[in-house]
């Protein structure tokens, strides 16, 4: 039972990765309103440009400001915000609780990937020293603990999915499914199935295999689907594939969360964005990076062993239940506020 003196007023400042419709029900935060009196703030303009990104920095500093002093605890989602919010707070001399939810932001920021990596790092241990990280893969939990060496305030709790996915009723439909845009390899999926007696089809986006369609007898290419047509063909597919490029950078792990959320019997590369969600041979398969023989192999084996693509459906549901749904996202978010209250 949470006790508290007061309900805690919990500012959540979203950051871009959060998309443009968001409000008071954002993410995993809308099943702890009954412990927590929450605001979510953040600007819906979008931008694809760096002067643009600059902007809607500015725009969410000018949102954010009158809130700042009211809040008990404030939220970053996006390490851009996180920056800007941990500067303010030093600045105005805040008191109030800051917690960072960390995506997959810290790849991107803190690792060679970014050639500015080494001033980052140390304004992250000048400005995150007293704050709580929250990863949501357990690689970028490896990233904050290397960088500020403080294990007892970065926490990993597993991204959850819309309780959506869960209610979807996972048709097995005749076709392989494969979809998604980032570092995606569809070369090698589509080498690995020209040859077996299956229909495949791929949903992507912009540019992407062009004309494919038309070389192979079953395989079936579209581009930019709609969200509810892509989710149409995902629930109805016999097996999911999401092949990627390499083990990083992060990418596919939503498709695979959602793939398993529907009970979807789901092949996929490994990446530390699947990792934390495919355990092989139990709620997934994995497949080696480009490589036809062995995906083809592995697919082969599925398809003669329809029984085998139930039983990992099945558990793959069970294990999206378990961690990776938005209401186990809140109760782990919820047992580190109460944990660690005693100290603020």
């Amino acid at each position: 039972m949470v006790q508290w003196r007061h309900k805690p007023k919990v500012l959540v400042f979203v950051g871009t990765g959060a998309g443009d419709n968001f409000d008071k029900r954002f993410w995993f935060f809308k099943y702890l309103t009954k412990h927590l009196d929450i605001i979510v703030i953040g600007s819906k303009v979008s931008f694809d440009d760096k002067l643009g990104q600059i902007f809607k920095t500015l725009h969410n500093l000018i949102l954010i400001l009158p809130y700042l002093h009211h809040y008990d605890i404030i939220v970053s989602h996006d390490l851009v915000n996180a920056f800007l919010l941990h500067f303010l707070a030093k600045i105005l001399r805040l008191k109030s609780r800051n917690i960072i939810i960390d995506t997959v932001g810290s790849y991107y920021v803190f690792t060679e990937h970014n050639k500015l990596a080494w001033l980052a790092r140390l304004l992250a241990k000048w400005l995150f020293s007293n704050s709580e990280i929250i990863c949501v893969l357990s690689y970028s939990q490896k990233i904050w603990k290397k960088l500020l060496g403080l294990s007892s305030k970065i926490y990993y709790i597993p991204y959850g999915v819309s309780e959506e996915y869960f209610k979807i009723s996972g048709q097995l439909g005749d076709y392989l499914f494969s979809g998604g845009r980032s570092q995606r390899d569809f070369l090698t999926l589509i080498q690995a199935v020209k040859g077996l007696n299956v229909k495949l089809i791929i949903a992507t986006y912009g540019s992407l295999l062009p004309e494919l369609k038309e070389r192979y007898h079953n395989i079936y290419i579209y581009h930019n689907l709609s969200s509810s047509k892509f989710m149409e063909l995902l629930s109805k597919a016999m097996i999911v594939i999401v092949p990627l490029k390499g083990y990083l950078p992060p990418a596919g792990g939503t498709m695979v969360r959602q793939a398993m959320a529907i009970g979807k019997c789901v092949v996929a590369t490994r990446n530390v964005d699947v990792n934390d969600s495919i355990i092989d041979g139990e709620t997934g398969i994995y497949v080696k990076p480009h490589d036809v023989l062995h995906m083809r192999e592995k697919l082969s084996h599925l398809l003669d062993n329809p029984e085998e693509i139930h039983q990992l459906g099945s558990k793959a549901k069970e294990y999206a239940e378990k961690y990776h749904s938005e209401k186990s996202m809140a109760k782990r978010f919820l047992k580190i506020l109460c944990e660690a209250k005693d100290e603020h």
